[in-house]
């Protein structure tokens, strides 16, 4: 079995000497940037390896001051942070494209969808030309799907079983005076790589120049006849181009049939209720202290369980939950044991019991895990640390020199900015098999679903050689990547994971609905624009969220319970699998400045207590998420937003005669009613005083409307 070859590039930058530089970008994430080394005075250099794809990035100059790349060729201005562009394997000249996830993915069905980046104006109309020998040749017209700033996102559908044929061996081109041709492989039956094609050895080669007649409109795909046109096309002493592999939908089409409409609810298991008939924990808080990173307060499986009934209330069909192994931390994500279940949570035996009585109630368990690195507690690494070049675990971890040293960090590699969770060395068999046996005894407890924290921590072979050896335990059993970057789709094609969190769609909520730095004709620009820039990826890829165990409240930022409830309606109009986090039905928040300086985790407090009835909030989760159920049959409909007045948004949900339609006026402001759609009856007020006319839509508020759908008649929240 083999892998696509990756590329090792040298970067270097010009700055004043004796600085601490380091590049950062799409490789593989934001957040994990690398040391360059100042080969001569001011001259700072690396080598990075990368796959073919199109990357952005910038250099930081002692950790504050960000540098463009002023040598960079290309530059993206579709934000104002305004990154320098690196094209590897591909076309960066007049438009950008590479043979990875995010250009170009072909299913099972012979759909095949290309995606090209212009970042200055094109005039002349663009084809795709799709050759595959010996079923002919086919042109699909490209069309923008989204814009900002001047960069224009173009697509090219087209629908041939034939590229799902064995033997076929397809070629891609375009219609312009530079053209580049990529091979699709063939769709193979298992998760393996296709096999690999030479890659080309510059970021840019000359191909074959196509000069192809634009279709018909009314026929935006035609067949051809191969060699005619082949012929026809060619210029002479044309370049042969290159060829390079492109990856396929990953095996979307076999990801759980339950995610697209999954609600997640997710824990923090430790900051929930204690069972009433749990021990006492000797070292737990009242909940009354502020949280902190060592706060414990005891929160349980079992008292997850006395309140599972809250949950279903709320309408959520899936539970996710923190790590459950023993940590000395209560996120536990540095384990001092992967093979067990922490007994303060109840061990084994509680997590079966939540289990059993989730399942029961319809809710899909997800357990969070993190397992590239450790708790440098944990026995193994304690031994490292004795026993140093000896140890028999020397090779487990990241050593970077002896002696290992917890006072030196620098000496081991750990979870970055936590040198008390040194990194595993999962690019060896040991561990790897310790890793796997960890998570193989989670599936075979009965969960549905694992998060995988820390994606870009390990080698992605490793996820895709767990989803084959786990997916044979339980064949629906969920993979979603926990991972801040800008290039989500890699994580599709290389880790094989059916979905991941969507960060940026997150920063337009908070800008729009939270600070107002952007109007909601911005706003809808910028998400359309987002989206579509992450590739040709389904919708159920994208776990949406307000908020996450690792970020403040959206409730913090927005300060007002009203825009909350905008913000959810917003959410569980979309589609694809939305989370929301404990707590946000009470109004968890941190609103008190007095406590900021001392409570590092002021965003992860207790859970309020519950008295069986739901809050203002929580009542309309429960509508929405009502509504949601009846808009599983829209799963495949159109989703469409745009914006009316300065910070009115319109939303549609629609398929055929079935339409829900929400008006939301996100601003300070009462603002005239739009109509709403033939035939349609309200549906929902949220937080529309009464009295208010029907032609008003009041400040902070949002109407909904339905039509064809047996939905129960128009209530207030």
């Amino acid at each position: 079995m083999s892998s696509v070859r990756k590329h090792t590039v040298s970067m270097s930058c010009l700055a004043p000497a004796g600085q601490f530089m380091e590049l950062v970008g799409d490789f593989p994430d934001w957040q994990h940037p690398i040391a360059m080394s100042e080969v001569a005075p001011g001259d700072y250099q690396c080598s990075v390896a990368l796959l073919p794809g199109v990357y952005r990035y910038k250099f930081r100059l002692n950790q504050r001051l960000w540098l463009t790349d002023p040598r960079a060729s290309l530059i993206d201005a579709s934000n104002p942070f305004e990154n320098a562009v690196l094209v590897i394997g591909g076309i960066e000249w007049p438009f950008l494209f590479a043979p990875d996830r995010r250009h170009v993915a072909l299913d099972r069905h012979g759909h095949l969808t290309v995606q090209i980046e212009l970042p200055r104006p094109v005039e002349s109309p663009i084809d795709l030309i799709v050759d595959a020998p010996p079923h002919g040749e086919r042109i699909a017209r490209f069309f923008e799907v989204a814009s900002q700033r001047g960069v224009r996102l173009l697509r090219a559908d087209l629908r041939w079983p034939a590229l799902t044929h064995p033997q076929t061996r397809a070629r891609l081109s375009f219609s312009t005076t530079v053209g580049t041709s990529f091979e699709v492989p063939r769709l193979a039956e298992t998760d393996r790589p296709t096999t690999d094609i030479a890659a080309p050895r510059r970021a840019f080669v000359p191909a074959a120049i196509r000069r192809s007649p634009a279709p018909p409109v009314s026929r935006p795909e035609t067949d051809r006849n191969a060699g005619a046109s082949r012929n026809a096309g060619m210029s002479a002493g044309a370049g042969e181009g290159c060829r390079a592999p492109v990856e396929r939908l990953s095996r979307f089409d076999e990801a759980p049939d339950w995610l697209g409409s999954a609600v997640f609810y997710s824990v923090l298991i430790d900051r929930w209720h204690r069972g009433g008939q749990s021990p006492a924990l000797p070292w737990a808080n009242t909940r009354t202290t502020p949280s902190g990173p060592g706060i414990f307060y005891g929160g349980d499986f079992a008292g997850l369980c006395e309140h599972l009934d809250h949950l279903v209330r709320l309408g959520v069909n899936g539970l996710v939950l923190s790590p459950v192994h023993p940590s000395p931390s209560p996120l536990r994500r540095a384990a001092t044991n992967l093979l067990s279940v922490d007994a303060a949570l109840g061990g084994e035996e509680g997590l079966g019991r939540l289990l059993d009585s989730a399942h029961a109630r319809g809710l899909k368990v997800v357990v969070e895990a993190a397992v590239t690195h450790l708790s440098a507690r944990h026995p193994l690494f304690t031994r490292l640390l004795r026993d140093q070049a000896n140890s028999d675990y020397a090779d487990w971890f990241q050593v970077r020199r002896f002696p290992v040293s917890e006072r030196d960090a620098s000496s081991y590699a750990h979870l970055s900015g936590h040198p008390e969770c040194p990194a595993l060395d999962l690019t060896r068999e040991a561990p790897r098999r310790h890793v796997t046996r960890a998570l193989n005894g989670l599936v075979k407890r009965g969960i549905d679903g694992i998060l995988l924290h820390g994606l870009s921590e390990a080698p992605a072979d490793l996820w895709r050689h767990l989803r084959q050896r786990l997916r044979r335990l339980n064949p629906n059993l969920l993979f979603w990547g926990q991972v801040e970057s800008d290039n989500l789709a890699t994580l599709a094609g290389a880790a094989g994971v059916d979905a991941v969190h969507d960060p940026r769609h997150r920063a337009s909520l908070l800008d729009f609905f939270g600070s107002e730095s952007i109007d909601a004709d911005e706003f809808c620009r910028r998400v359309t624009f987002d989206e579509a820039r992450l590739g040709p990826l389904p919708p159920s890829f994208f776990v949406q969220a307000l908020d996450t165990l690792d970020t403040p409240r959206f409730l913090s930022a927005a300060l007002l319970q009203a825009r909350l409830r905008l913000a959810l309606t917003w959410l569980f109009l979309r589609p694809g699998p939305i989370s929301i986090t404990y707590g946000t039905e009470q109004g968890a928040s941190f609103l008190d400045a007095a406590l900021a300086a001392r409570n590092a985790w002021r965003d992860r407090p207790p859970m309020p207590g519950l008295n069986g009835d739901l809050t203002l909030t929580g009542q309309l989760i429960a509508r929405l998420a009502s509504i949601r159920r009846e808009l599983r049959p829209l799963q495949d409909g159109v989703f469409a937003a745009r914006a009316f007045a300065e910070r009115g948004l319109w939303i549609e949900r629609r398929c055929g005669a079935q339409i829900v339609r929400a008006y939301l006026n996100v601003g300070r402001f009462p603002i005239a009613m739009p109509l709403p759609p033939e035939g349609a009856l309200p549906l929902l007020d949220v937080n529309v005083p009464q009295g208010v006319p029907a032609d008003v839509l009041p400040a902070d508020a949002a109407r909904l409307f339905a039509a064809g759908l047996s939905l129960p008649t128009c209530a207030d929240i």
